[in-house]
């Protein structure tokens, strides 16, 4: 039976090591973090459905927090838009979930390795047979048929392929965020029922939020730009003088870390190798949530794999990359257009769309959650008589919007069955729209 490599111990790659050494194949996760310290410290937005699919109950003792309405500020913080109709949902701490996930494919015949960091990848004209890992102290060479990769946004292996590979490497300005997520002790009583919203905070271009939780008060800066210390501290000010709850103690997390805010990267698979979660893209565009995505993922590769018996090349691979577009990425691509408003929006713009009505909170968790961007020519074209004192402003709106339409349609037309020449005019015409 076939070899396969998972590297790195995400979601989307656990749930296919534990279909794959299901059905018999040899399946070895390799991780750089030790035994009962993989994840991230804090709590993400999971409904729970991924884990139902695959047959498997939460342990009672795991917490779930549900998620608060949603509320918008546009930079100059004139305007809040509300959106009670947007909680209801579920929280949950992302190491529990890890935790769980990793039982499972133990339990079905995969092997986890700890402490084992990922270095570089290995080639044999043109295929990916392997990878190098740094282990105790040991550089060392693994090999098999199949390497996952599942090392997230700034993956090793993904920028290590050669440019012949014609894999996306590095994500660029707005592609990205430099995010830094942590529970700081909640010294006062709430000041706000909503998970806050707040658009180029403090005139960083990107999303920062702020949320209240019994003991705790929950904080993410994500920027375009690079972000240190410093700069997390001003955020942490400004945000004291708004929720003065805000405590100095951190209780959870407190890391950096690079997510994906752009649609799923335009090519995938090749001989030997399959990007899933963070790697691929996979999150929602402008927010870099992606457990759902990513486990999906992980089934569909796992499904494909077992229905060609082990078809590792990059025409069997395919289909993993064609389903995935059909179900999950052609909504994300669609998606990744609100996302591109901020690239060429000024916060002046941002806040004429906002505090005029032009984008509503509907627009926006639409748009950033499961039902993808919604907005279209006709519903601009209702709202237009808002924005009779910024035409061309509401013109590079219905622009995106028609892009995003047609970026859908682009994306859910993939060939099925892998052609080498029907698949780089797909991927061609996919990063052009």
């Amino acid at each position: 039976m076939k070899k396969i490599i998972i590297a790195g111990a995400g979601h989307g790659g656990l749930v296919a090591a534990a279909l794959l050494a299901q059905k018999g194949f040899k399946v070895t996760v390799y991780e750089k973090k030790p035994k009962g310290k993989v994840g991230h410290d804090f709590t993400d937005v999971f409904g729970g459905q991924p884990l139902r699919d695959l047959g498997i109950e939460l342990p009672k003792d795991i917490k779930y927090y549900h998620n608060h309405p949603m509320a918008f500020y546009g930079p100059s913080q004139k305007t809040k838009l509300e959106n009670r109709s947007s909680s209801g949902g579920l929280n949950l701490d992302r190491m529990a979930l890890v935790a769980v996930l990793i039982d499972f494919a133990e339990k079905n015949g995969a092997k986890i390795v700890y402490d084992t960091e990922v270095l570089s990848p290995i080639l044999d004209s043109g295929r990916v047979i392997g990878m190098v890992v740094r282990s105790g102290g040991k550089i060392k060479t693994v090999t098999g048929d199949l390497v996952v990769d599942s090392l997230g946004c700034d993956s090793v292996l993904r920028l290590g392929l050669p440019a012949s590979a014609d894999i996306e490497g590095d994500f660029g300005y707005a592609e990205r965020f430099y995010a830094y997520r942590a529970f700081y002790e909640k010294v006062g009583e709430d000041s706000t029922e909503f998970h806050e919203n707040h658009f180029y905070h403090i005139g960083d271009p990107g999303l920062a939020w702020f949320m209240d939780y019994d003991g705790y008060c929950d904080v993410l800066v994500g920027s375009f730009l690079p972000l240190d210390a410093e700069r997390v501290e001003e955020h942490l000010a400004s945000f004291r003088v708004t929720y003065p709850e805000l405590g100095e103690k951190i209780l959870r997390g407190g890391q950096f870390a690079s997510i994906p805010i752009r649609k799923p990267i335009g090519r995938f698979t090749l001989n030997g190798y399959a990007a899933i979660g963070d790697s691929a893209a996979m999150t929602i565009p402008l927010i870099g949530s992606g457990i759902d995505n990513s486990m999906e993922a992980g089934r569909i590769l796992a499904d494909v794999l077992i229905a060609s018996r082990g078809d590792c090349t990059v025409a069997g691979l395919w289909r993993y990359q064609a389903l995935y577009f059909k179900r999950v990425g052609a909504k994300m691509a669609k998606t990744d257009k609100l996302r591109e408003t901020f690239e060429i929006f000024t916060p002046d713009d941002v806040d004429f769309l906002l505090d005029n009505g032009i984008l509503t909170s509907e627009d926006i968790s639409s748009a950033t959650g499961e039902g993808g961007m919604k907005m279209n020519a006709s519903t601009l074209a209702g709202k237009a008589y808002r924005g009779k004192a910024n035409l061309p402003l509401l013109g590079k709106v219905a622009m995106k919007t028609r892009q995003g339409a047609v970026m859908e349609t682009h994306a859910r037309n993939i060939p099925e069955i892998y052609n080498e020449t029907a698949a780089e005019n797909w991927i061609k015409k996919y990063r052009s729209l």
